[in-house]
């Protein structure tokens, strides 16, 4: 394998069509050594960049190959953890792949942008605001329903920002209402909220609450639909704690409550009380925290069969609503 291949800089805010991209390297992997690569997910807090290349440098007792995925790269700061990347980026392994992903474009160190061959330099644009708009508009006026301005905001902040998961959910809108209704703001909350079956925003807003009980009785709901396996529902769960996390810490630095919700783009009366709520249960370190947990529990899913994802899920939530993120399952974390 050529050297070209073994360093992906994935750059830009549109996670859905990163995220195909990421699924043709895996595949790519797959076909050329016959079976599919291990797979290892990092998140700049907490850490140790030494750790992430001595995975990339040994070799693995379960597979042929393996793919080391570091998210939110333009937040590792420091020469002492950008040194190893930089490093292993120099000459990087024949048997691993690395991808760095960023969604910021223009924060990444020019010592690593030089290394990453630039074939290998992708950037995922999202669609303008207006285009999503429009996107929305025109998606519903096909399935000849109307729905209001009000409605198409609050339905882009309420829905994880890419282009895979606004398909997802507009077609299960369009389901859900008749032909001929009118989608207003308050349906869309009423329609993610408090519809016949749980999803990932109930479960994120009992969570918040750190309600431990109501949110093993959401997730089993949740798990016994079918329509929503564990990795998804983790997916879910993350993307509001990183809209969480952003909030949080807006409020750290002294905004007001109404400015830090309308910079961190969270609208929609229950959504924002529900983002309120989260910010006043957990600090800023603690949802650092946790998303790192996100990541070591997406690996478990990977790592064990099926007949465990629902215990795997239930310890994660325990180690979140009750321990702040606390886990074994993460280095030094108590």
């Amino acid at each position: 394998m050529s050297k070209r291949n073994r360093v992906f800089l994935l750059l830009g805010p549109e996670t859905g069509k990163k995220a195909q991209f990421v699924e043709k390297i895996v595949g790519d992997r797959k076909k050329k050594y016959g079976e599919k690569p291990e797979i290892y997910r990092f998140y700049p807090y907490g850490l140790d960049t030494k750790d992430v290349v001595s995975i990339l440098r040994n070799g693995s007792l379960f597979a042929s190959s393996k793919i080391v995925l570091i998210n939110k790269f333009e937040e590792l700061r420091g020469k002492k953890l950008l040194d190893p990347v930089i490093d292993y980026c120099k000459d990087p392994s024949d048997d691993a792949v690395l991808i760095l992903l960023s969604d910021s474009v223009k924060d990444i160190p020019v010592s690593v942008k030089k290394l990453v061959p630039k074939e290998n330099t992708v950037i995922f644009w999202e669609m303008f605001e207006s285009e999503k708009k429009g996107w929305i508009i025109n998606f519903f006026n096909r399935n000849k329903i109307r729905i209001e301005q009000d409605a198409v905001n609050s339905l882009l902040d309420m829905i994880e920002n890419n282009t895979r998961m606004l398909k997802e959910e507009c077609t299960k809108l369009a389901q859900f209402f008749s032909e001929g209704a009118l989608i207003t703001a308050d349906k869309i909350e009423d329609f993610l909220y408090h519809s016949k079956e749980e999803n990932v925003f109930s479960l994120f807003a009992r969570m918040v609450q750190r309600d431990f009980s109501s949110s093993l009785d959401v997730l089993d709901s949740i798990l016994l639909s079918k329509e929503t396996d564990a990795d998804k529902v983790l997916s879910g769960i993350l993307w509001q704690i990183e809209k969480l996390l952003l909030f949080r810490r807006l409020i750290d630095s002294s905004y007001q409550t109404d400015e830090a919700l309308s910079k961190a783009g969270i609208i929609g009366k229950r959504n924002q009380k529900n983002y309120n709520t989260g910010s006043k249960n957990f600090k800023t370190p603690e949802l650092e925290r946790i998303i790192r947990l996100i990541y070591e529990t997406k690996v478990r899913l990977r790592t064990y069969g099926n007949e465990l994802h629902t215990l795997i899920l239930q310890l994660f939530f325990y180690y979140v609503i009750l321990k702040a993120g606390k886990s074994p399952w993460l280095k030094g974390s108590g």
